[in-house]
């Protein structure tokens, strides 16, 4: 009797059990086609720097594949707890710094990507055979991406603070969330149901950041069929929002947010002229880096809820350009509108002009509008709205750790739970690293330093190679405000001081006719800060530890502690720069730098100095003609 020929043998070795990941950038194709490589040169990029830091190795992909706009891999099967965690949560962070990144080619760039979690059975044979890969398990991950789910997650969050929206199978969720295989809980996902051509399945939604609409009402549910057409925060069409008052173009902000900001607030500079000019123009623009800025602004209209009864309502952006024509009018609401994106956000100076009817119009209505800024966005409306503009700092890291401290103590025995153990840690909170953080630290990690404290982790000491770079400001008239130049998920390479007129708007605005239009510039040269004189009238320099300061008539290099000053108004030369002293005394802007890294003294530049600036300081003098050039006319507008 013959043997039947063996048949295909299915062999661990050929065929193992592999984690399957698959990303897809979100908007690609409406990006301008020279930008396109940019974008897909950095998804793989992001992704490995993502997996360093949450422990795995990225030599450990398997049958790796670039869709252009995306990327799909596989990684031993043992891998998949932390591509759940910390991997996707670190995703989010790596695409917030890459997206700054990019923005310095073009401000329209962002980086957000919907990402899928599988796993089963593959072949791979080390890379030998084309077939390495191919099978359901991977046409699964596929159909999981391309589903409604993270793409709706998506569009109902805000594309400034939502990176990423991760789909991850049923098989994952039973055989490692449920299980316990991982430090992603069960709590932290949605139920979804995916469905694309003939795959159907449940699946679980995570969302590391989430935001927005999604975050205030949360996500349709579309496993009992109730799935309808949700809200949407980026200007998609949706459901009518705001019953309290029949507008769909706005949503109550969740009173939870706003009790969490009573108990944990700290004022940054800036606050309280937004207040007075709530009070007094019921509208104000509040201009800053995000973080912080909408807690500050909720905060100002919870109190003049308190005194006048006002809602609170977020304003839903239904437009391509903002538009004052679509902001929601009734009465007796504060409304908060967040522009962030630029590929929708970026308002021009018709809206910028149409502020000031709109102002008259809230005051009939007994109504409030705060709008915050990215300062990119609101560059091209500053000298417009300029009245109305306020320049938001950062609070003070330590008293917004202590703030955050405090109130999770009072959480947690108002829960129930015990709190004997980080009560007694409350006196030496003053003491401990976390709470000594350098100027510029943003909110947010301040308040991860409570979190960590009060849960009984430790925390490191702030990395001194971390530290921002930063400039405080101030005016004559005793304002403060802080510009954090480097560091801190922020990495600017020029500020522009000078007189605002319309049609430019510098970064710090000094309208005095002393100050030419283009007076002065910082900027980052190999790490390191200068300042370049631009006007026919010389900004001053204060070295740190002398009294006189000096006028800057080149390129010169900024230590730690220097101050750049900006005359205002000319004094009889008695009084020494505005200090205390006989006759009338000079008046200026200040700005501090802060670079608490290069504490070097002063003195003449070493040879590192004056090589790199042998490319500034002809550049400079080619610049200087033509600025002397527009100055006539200048003075000639400004009489």
């Amino acid at each position: 009797m013959a043997t039947a020929a063996p048949g295909p043998r299915f062999s661990r070795e050929l065929s193992p059990f592999h984690t399957v990941l698959a990303v897809d950038l979100e908007g690609f194709t409406r990006n301008a086609a020279v930008r396109q490589p940019n974008l897909s040169e950095a998804v793989p990029r992001v992704l490995e720097t993502a997996m360093r830091r949450s422990g795995l190795s990225w030599e450990d992909r398997r049958f790796p594949q670039s869709t252009g706009d995306g990327y799909i891999l596989g990684l031993p099967v043992e891998s998949v707890p932390l591509v759940l965690h910390p991997f996707l949560g670190e995703l989010q962070a790596v695409l917030e710094e890459e997206t700054r990144a990019l923005r310095a080619l073009d401000p329209a760039l962002r980086l957000r990507m919907r990402v899928s979690v599988h796993l089963g059975p593959l072949p791979y044979t080390g890379g030998e055979s084309p077939s390495d890969g191919i099978g359901k398990p991977l046409n699964d991950a596929c159909r999981l991406l391309d589903s409604d789910p993270p793409r709706k997650a998506l569009l109902l969050t805000d594309p400034e603070v939502t990176r990423v929206a991760a789909v991850i199978s049923s098989r994952v969720h039973e055989d490692v969330v449920e299980a316990g295989f991982t430090a992603l809980r069960p709590s932290e996902l949605i139920p979804v149901h995916a469905q694309v051509k003939q795959f159907s399945e449940d699946a679980w939604l995570f969302i590391p950041a989430p935001s927005g609409v999604l975050l205030s009402q949360g996500f349709p549910d579309a496993r009992t069929g109730a799935e309808q057409d949700a809200p949407s925060a980026t200007g998609l069409p949706g459901r009518p929002m705001g019953p309290e008052t029949g507008d769909e173009r706005s949503l109550p902000v969740p009173a939870r947010e706003l009790n969490s900001i009573r108990t944990r607030y700290v004022a940054p500079p800036g606050a309280a002229r937004l207040y007075d000019l709530l009070r007094t123009r019921h509208l104000a623009v509040v201009e800053a880096e995000p973080g912080g800025r909408r807690t500050t602004a909720l905060h100002q209209l919870d109190k003049l809820s308190l005194e006048t009864g006002i809602t609170i309502r977020d304003v839903v952006k239904r437009w391509s350009r903002p538009s004052v024509g679509d902001l929601p009018l009734a009465t007796g609401c504060g409304y908060l509108l967040d522009l962030n994106a630029p590929a929708t956000d970026s308002p021009d100076e018709s809206f910028a002009e149409d502020l000031e009817t709109h102002a008259e119009r809230l005051v009939d209505h007994g109504s409030y509008l705060v709008i915050t800024a990215r300062p990119e966005l609101w560059r091209d409306c500053r000298a417009l709205a300029g009245p109305l503009t306020v320049a938001l700092g950062l609070p003070d890291p330590d008293a917004v750790a202590d703030a955050h401290f405090h109130a999770l103590l009072s959480e947690r025995a108002g829960t129930g739970a015990p709190a004997s153990q980080a009560a007694d840690r409350r006196p030496r909170l003053r003491a401990v690293p976390p709470f000594t953080l350098p100027p510029g630290t943003r909110p947010s990690e301040a308040v991860a330093a409570a979190e960590r404290f009060v849960a009984g982790r430790s925390v490191p000491a702030p990395d001194a190679s971390s530290r921002a770079v930063f400039l405080r400001v101030r005016t004559p008239e005793d304002g403060v405000s802080e510009i954090v130049l480097t560091g801190n998920r922020i990495r600017r390479d020029e500020i522009r001081v000078g007189r605002p007129f319309p049609g430019m708007a510098p970064d710090i605005a000094v309208d005095c006719d002393l100050v030419h239009r283009d007076h002065c510039r910082l900027t980052r040269h190999a790490g390191r800060w200068s300042l370049e004189p631009r006007g026919r009238n010389l900004p001053l320099i204060r070295r740190r530890g002398q009294d006189e300061p000096e006028p800057v008539a080149a390129p010169t290099w900024l230590e730690n502690g220097d101050e750049v000053l900006i005359r205002v108004r000319p004094g009889d030369g008695r009084a020494g720069a505005g200090r205390a002293g006989a006759g009338r005394a000079d008046r200026f802007w200040v700005l501090e730098f802060h670079d608490p890294q290069r504490t070097a003294e002063t003195g003449p530049a070493g040879e590192e100095a004056e090589s790199a600036y042998e490319g500034i300081e002809p550049a400079c003098e080619e610049t200087r003609p033509a600025c002397e050039e527009t100055e006539p006319a200048c003075e000639e507008e400004s009489r």
